[in-house]
């Protein structure tokens, strides 16, 4: 049985990061974990906000 196709991919997902030496942290620990890709958004997204949909604000 080949590893390829017991693989697993990980991915991370960044959202509100801050900071450039943050990223490169983030980026840093990805790499030590195998992350396959790292997605980083754009929205903030607020913890008052209730419910199980999603948010309006994450519309564009």
């Amino acid at each position: 049985m080949s590893s390829a196709s017991n693989s697993v991919e990980l991915y991370m997902v960044l959202s509100n990061k801050s900071g450039r030496q943050n990223l490169g942290t983030y980026l840093r620990t990805a790499s030590a974990f195998g992350t396959t890709q790292v997605l980083v958004g754009k929205y903030e997204i607020s913890s008052k906000l209730v419910g199980l949909t999603v948010p309006r604000a994450l519309d564009d």
